[in-house]
């Protein structure tokens, strides 16, 4: 819990310096926003802990389990698009 309360204020800081490096590159601010997107998740992530799977397999899941099996799909889906946009800012030499 403590690194993840420090991890959430560090990816925003790191959202403004790629915003504020953008330079009118669209992309770049897209990624941003993106990225912006994927620290404010952060917050939701306490609240939604995974039981241990013999819990599950005793019928003990909560709305918790469902929560974090969404959380996890946005955030990987921020993530790759994030990752995609920053990646066409910078054209086919950084993509090699």
């Amino acid at each position: 819990m403590v690194i993840g309360t420090l991890y959430d204020p560090l990816i925003i800081a790191f959202v403004w310096g790629v915003w504020a490096s953008a330079s009118g590159r669209r992309s770049l601010r897209i990624a941003s926003s993106l990225l912006f997107a994927y620290g404010l998740l952060g917050v939701a992530w306490p609240f939604a802990s995974l039981h241990q799977r013999e819990v599950l397999a005793a019928g003990g899941g909560t709305l918790a389990d469902t929560g974090h099996l969404v959380l996890s799909m946005v955030t990987v889906v921020l993530m790759f698009a994030a990752m995609a946009f920053g990646a066409a800012a910078f054209g086919l030499q950084f993509h090699l």
